[in-house]
């Protein structure tokens, strides 16, 4: 039976030292500031760092493709920026600088998806709780003036919300009067607030022409148009 072979035997002083073949090879170098064994962090190097970030954005940008306000650009900037203000902290010893760069930039995007999500559910529910829309009209008296107010701030808010989450643009046309998506929501939150059948609402829309007018409306809708917007919009929740 052959003897066992042992790691070689090294003399210090009067003890004998093993070297393992770990010890007795030297660790390799790189020069993109991969793998280091310096105790503080090398010079930042934007475009390999870059080209991190670049993979790292890659991989996240379909989690960012309900905010149509933010593109890859904008992902880009936030990562990079965020694995440069880490960068200091950096520790060779611990880990590589490819895979620094990456958590660093790729937890800040994961923070800034959770802010946009939660920004996201609080404008749904303001849009589903807030006494604007959701008011019951024989609750109090209410000003003629106050309607004016409250669609022109309801006709905003309609069309700010569609625009930041992406909202395709659609028209509705009859009786030879045409409105867009956010007209035709807003529209149909007012009748809801008024708490009046179709018939009474495009009488009502005709005395109050300010109403017309602050929707940017050439003229009165009619029932026929009325009654599009309802089937149009099934979904649409606003209680009165």
């Amino acid at each position: 039976m052959p003897a066992a072979r042992h790691p070689p035997l090294q003399r210090t002083g009067s003890i004998f030292a093993i070297i393992t073949p770990y010890q007795a090879t030297s660790r390799p170098t790189n020069h993109h500031m991969d793998v280091t064994t310096a105790v503080e962090p090398p010079p930042w190097n934007e475009t390999f760092a870059r080209a991190v970030v670049r993979r790292m954005v890659e991989r996240k940008l379909p989690m960012f493709s309900a905010f149509h306000d933010i593109d890859e650009d904008d992902l880009m900037s936030e990562g990079l920026m965020a694995a440069r203000r880490a960068w200091p902290k950096f520790k060779p010893a611990k880990s590589q600088a490819s895979t620094y760069i990456y958590m660093a930039s790729s937890c800040r995007l994961i923070d800034l998806w959770r802010a946009r999500s939660r920004q996201y559910e609080r404008d749904v529910r303001a849009a589903e709780t807030n006494n604007l829309v959701m008011q019951d009209p024989n609750a109090t008296p209410r000003h003629e003036q106050d309607d004016v107010e409250w669609l022109a701030a309801t006709l905003a808010m309609i069309r700010r919300n569609f625009e930041r989450y992406g909202i395709p643009p659609m028209t509705i046309e009859a009786g030879g009067v045409t409105i867009d998506r956010a007209q035709a929501a807003a529209l149909l939150a007012l009748k809801a607030r008024l708490g009046l059948e179709d018939e009474a609402f495009v009488a009502h829309l005709a005395e109050r022409v300010e109403l017309v007018g602050v929707m940017g409306m050439g003229e009165s809708p009619g029932v026929e148009l009325v009654q599009r917007i309802g089937k149009a919009f099934p979904e649409v929740g606003f209680a009165a």
